[in-house]
């Protein structure tokens, strides 16, 4: 028997009173249960659907669907060759040409921009490469980029207030006899660029792509053709074989080059400052870029390893010449190139007797100096500040 609101009533109709309101009947015997919800006992029981008050917010406008937005047709293009449409956005050829020639010191600058170009993808510091040969698949891949970042900057064309429209010109840069294109820049004003490392000489030109100008049986699953020689021809060369900053290390003979990197056998000839001081000894009167002596040396501090060897090598008789005004002056007066910034040189050199002819002679610390012949003797030389 249940017990409900303590009434007695029969099994039977219990369990229909109560699960006809809501209450839940389990197992049998005796229970004491409400007549409303278990699950909510104080809560009061909702009025039935014909008994609840009319919704009195306003309905939901049915959803209309989109109205169709009037559209413009796009300005047709006339295609020179099938899947290779002409653009006509960005600089011409006489803009691209007028612009490049007012850049103070154009060729300078542009040189010594793709010298930090490629030392920055070298990164002899850390990898002790200094040949572009030894760049990795996609390390050549990224060189190109890096080169037009470095270009930019030197031609002004980075910061507030740049030229927009110029950095929009593709760049085409190799160091191969050749140059692969992409297919988006057909149609387009493109500047050209080759460097050789093994003859130090850089060249830049502007062409206007043509589809004619490409190789169509040279092709990549990219798209991607060499330029042809009908292309070639059409360069407009603004700067043909200019000089670039000798690649030291390149150019060094393997027996000196082995010497400065690895002079001896045992480790501590390896040290960063024994190299740094073999570098100055051995490779005299040639100008050496930081470049060169961040391989050598594969460390950060590389500045200071040259002034110490500055003072290291004065008791050989060798000077070591940078970009301050004295020792510019120095070189100038031993006919020696005179360093720029983030250069040196270094030279041996002995006192100059009086009345002799002996060549070229510069003025330190009140004395004469010439340049050492390689059967003079070993003369201390004096410090230059």
């Amino acid at each position: 028997m249940l017990l409900l609101e303590g009434k007695e009533a029969s099994d039977a109709d219990t369990c229909r009173n109560v699960l006809g309101r809501g209450a839940v009947a389990v197992g049998s015997g005796p229970l004491s249960v409400s007549t409303r919800r278990l699950c909510c006992p104080g809560r009061k029981s909702s009025p039935s659907r014909a008994t609840r008050k009319p919704d009195s917010r306003p309905s939901r406008p049915a959803q209309q669907p989109p109205a169709a937005i009037p559209t413009t047709p796009a300005r047709a293009t006339t295609p020179t060759t099938p899947g290779l449409p002409h653009h006509h956005d960005g600089p011409g050829l006489e803009e691209v040409t007028a612009f490049l020639n007012q850049v103070p010191d154009f060729q300078q600058r542009t040189a010594s921009s793709l010298r930090a170009a490629f030392d920055s993808v070298l990164d002899g510091q850390r990898t002790g490469r200094y040949d572009l040969a030894s760049l990795g698949r996609t390390e050549k891949a990224y060189l190109g980029n890096r080169v037009a970042h470095f270009l930019w900057g030197a031609w002004g064309l980075i910061g507030h207030g740049a030229d927009r429209g110029m950095r929009q010109v593709p760049l085409c840069f190799t160091w191969t006899p050749t140059w692969v294109l992409e297919p988006e820049q057909v149609g387009r004003v493109c500047l050209v660029m080759r460097v050789d490392e093994s003859e130090s000489r850089w060249s830049l030109g502007v062409l206007d792509v043509l589809p004619e100008h490409l190789n169509n049986r040279t092709s990549n699953r990219d798209g991607k053709k060499t330029l042809s020689a009908a292309g070639k021809a059409a360069i407009h060369w603004l700067v043909k074989d200019a000089a670039l900053p000798e690649n030291t290390l390149l150019h060094l003979d393997r027996a000196t080059l082995s010497e400065v990197l690895a002079p001896a056998e045992d480790a501590s000839a390896r040290h960063p400052q024994r190299r740094i001081n073999n570098l100055f000894r051995l490779v005299q009167g040639r100008l050496i870029d930081r470049g060169a002596v961040r391989t050598v040396a594969m460390a950060e501090d590389y500045g200071r390893r040259v002034r110490q060897a500055r003072g290291d090598l004065l008791a050989e008789g060798i000077l070591i010449l940078g970009p301050y005004e004295n020792q510019r002056r120095v070189a100038a007066a031993l006919e020696l190139p005179e360093p720029e910034s983030g250069q040196w040189i270094s030279i041996r050199v002995v006192r100059r007797r009086p009345g002799a002819d002996e060549g070229p002679f510069a003025e330190i610390n009140g004395d004469l100096w010439r340049v050492a012949a390689p059967e003079d003797p070993v003369e201390a030389a004096p410090a230059v500040r």
